[in-house]
């Protein structure tokens, strides 16, 4: 799926909304930090950062549970997607319930790591993402969610620093 088509998904599917906004901040977000990586010398597939950061939270069409990473995931392989499927499926913090982190693409921990630097649209670090994460989680009296969030905390910041390194220089090939 082209860039174009996905916009045409989630517009389609949350109008101008935050969700939509949020998509499109956590796509620009992903693809600056994929090109310092690619500049680096590491190889990234660019268009699969573009448009799976785009579409990671399309499964919110169906549900607003912590669960719509699955959801999105099954919408794109029910659209012969699979490659875009499983990176909108491992965006979600719950994953690291079911996979370790190692198992994940550069492009899928890009994805990741972009959307939780991005609240709504504007760009924040881990610290404040979580915190209003687990605020509005606490709000709503998902202590479960609050339990899945707070086991990926340590993940994510290990990720973020795997990613850092890569943007910076560090670990060229």
């Amino acid at each position: 799926m082209d860039y174009e088509r996905a916009l045409k998904l989630v517009v389609d599917s949350f109008g101008d909304g935050k969700i939509a906004r949020h998509c499109i901040a956590t796509s620009k977000k992903a693809v600056e930090i994929a090109e310092k990586i690619k500049a680096n010398g590491h190889e990234v597939d660019l268009e699969l950062v573009k448009v799976g950061a785009l579409l990671h939270d399309i499964g919110r069409a169906r549900t607003h549970d912590i669960e719509h990473n699955y959801e999105g995931s099954v919408m794109l392989r029910e659209l012969g997607f699979e490659e875009l499927a499983r990176a909108v499926e491992r965006h979600g913090a719950n994953i690291f319930e079911v996979m370790h982190p190692k198992e994940m693409t550069l492009e899928e921990k890009i994805i990741y790591i972009a959307d939780k630097l991005t609240e709504e649209d504007e760009y924040v670090n881990l610290d404040e993402r979580f915190r209003k994460v687990v605020e509005r989680r606490k709000k709503h009296g998902k202590i479960d969610e609050i339990r899945q969030i707070e086991k990926a905390i340590k993940i994510t910041k290990e990720i973020e620093e795997e990613i850092n390194k890569l943007a910076e220089g560090a670990n060229k090939q």
